[in-house]
């Protein structure tokens, strides 16, 4: 007799309420919220690989998301006397914003994810993966594209050193993933609400304490120990921890680097950096070290 494990019925009912709360909002609001937000809605990326009915793109599925996102586009940037940015920064309509992005990221993420368990049954990689990718805001694309483009680099990239964005986007897919499709203890309804309550609760708890309230960072941390793969920005370069480089590193060229950091640091006055290249000394010019020279051989002969 095998375990079976079910979640309590309150729960159960809990989620299901979670899951049809947002109905209550009109579309174009979400919409509007998310546009406000700053986040790709152009989901297209998936295109090629899920049917139309069962994913549809965003943008072409209904005609309030394009206008919903020119109006606030346009109200933003161009009402008068700065009223845009003035009216977002309001506590009630940014967090209202937030919200809205969470509710409809984690319905991209439940549908992709479950649009691609039942097109491709018995695949692990597709659902988690096509799920990641809905609901990591485009991030993954525009690196690319940057990247192939030539533009400078504004930070890390996401792939390279994931943000709470694409982490948690992994986390909901693979909770939806295994929690409905896998082990069949929820359904697709609770598991749209438990998607939407985390990241509804994570936009609240950001934006309601000013921290970063990141409940996928202990997860990234034991993976990175598990595995022992060092975090981004945490392992020492290759060239900076060998025996040759470190002992290139002489009293003379520390010195240089010090001076320059004084001289090129934005927290030293004018007057400092001035007393600094006072007190450093100044390395005699070419000619006058080639004139001292033969000065000294000529005196040595006489």
């Amino acid at each position: 007799m095998g375990l079976q494990l079910a979640p309590p019925d309150e729960l159960l009912a809990w989620l299901d309420r979670a899951a049809l709360a947002p109905a209550a909002v009109p579309f174009w609001l979400l919409v509007a919220g998310h546009s406000l937000t700053a986040v790709e809605m152009f989901r297209g990326y998936t295109r090629s690989w899920l049917d139309r009915q069962e994913a549809p793109i965003a943008l072409f599925s209904k005609d309030a998301i394009g206008l919903s996102f020119t109006l606030t586009w346009w109200a933003y940037n161009y009402l008068p006397a700065g009223l845009g940015p003035s009216i977002a920064a309001l506590p009630p309509v940014r967090s209202g914003a937030k919200v809205a992005r969470a509710i409809l990221r984690a319905g991209q993420i439940v549908q992709r994810t479950s649009a691609a368990a039942k097109l491709f049954p018995g695949l692990v990689g597709a659902p988690l993966v096509l799920g990641t990718l809905a609901g990591s805001g485009g991030k993954l694309l525009t690196d690319a594209f940057s990247r192939c483009a030539g533009y400078p680099s504004t930070g890390p990239s996401e792939l390279h050193q994931p943000s709470y964005v694409l982490r948690s986007a992994a986390l909901v897919a693979c909770l939806h993933y295994g929690l409905v499709h896998t082990l069949g203890m929820l359904s697709v309804q609770q598991g749209l609400g438990l998607a939407t309550s985390l990241l509804v609760a994570h936009s609240l708890a950001t934006d309601l304490t000013g921290q970063p309230c990141d409940f996928t960072a202990p997860l990234g941390a034991l993976f990175h120990k598990l595995t022992l793969i060092p975090e981004a920005g945490t392992a020492p370069t290759a060239a900076a921890a060998t025996p040759a480089a470190k002992a290139k590193r002489t009293p003379r060229a520390s010195r240089q680097r010090a001076a320059a950091a004084v001289v090129s640091s934005p927290e030293h006055t004018a007057d400092e950096r001035e007393a600094h290249e006072e007190e450093t000394p100044k390395a005699a010019p070419a000619s006058t070290r080639r004139r001292a020279r033969r000065r000294t051989a000529a005196a040595s002969l006489e």
